[in-house]
């Protein structure tokens, strides 16, 4: 009965230690040209150390760190610009590829690091390339 007692007694006071109290309402992905922009919201903003956001390439287990931001205070808005997806996605290879479109699946991770609690939000989404627009040939083909 004694352990059962410290125990409850043990949660009772975990529960209470300040925590990540955060509220994102939005988080997307959004691809332009050569870039994707991250970006999200957050009503609420307690006890936070940092965002930090993480890019997967489709098929790979590892992580890129993209960019770590300071938390501004509830209410806020992010936006962080990843300018290093055209060097991950296939087209950067050294072999020829064909002309036409490339498409490459990214997942962005949001972690949320609090003064004693990690917490993590993915999204994804296809980013496409056009292969033509990347050699010179095309490049000179449009003013002939």
């Amino acid at each position: 009965m004694k352990k059962a007692t410290i125990l409850y007694l043990a949660l009772l006071l975990l529960s209470g230690l300040a925590i990540a109290n955060t509220s994102i309402t939005r988080f997307v992905a959004v691809p332009a040209s050569d870039r994707v922009y991250v970006r999200w919201s957050a009503s609420v903003e307690s006890n936070l150390v940092r965002y930090e956001v993480y890019r997967r390439v489709e098929n790979e287990s590892t992580l890129s760190l993209v960019a770590t931001v300071q938390p501004t205070g509830s209410g806020s808005s992010y936006e962080v610009a990843d300018m290093n997806v055209a060097r991950t996605s296939p087209m950067a290879s050294t072999s020829p590829t064909p002309v036409g479109i490339l498409s490459t699946r990214y997942t962005y991770i949001l972690r949320i690091i609090g003064t004693s609690r990690i917490d993590e939000m993915q999204t994804s989404l296809v980013y496409q390339t056009s292969t033509t627009r990347r050699t010179w040939g095309s490049i000179k083909a449009l003013f002939r």
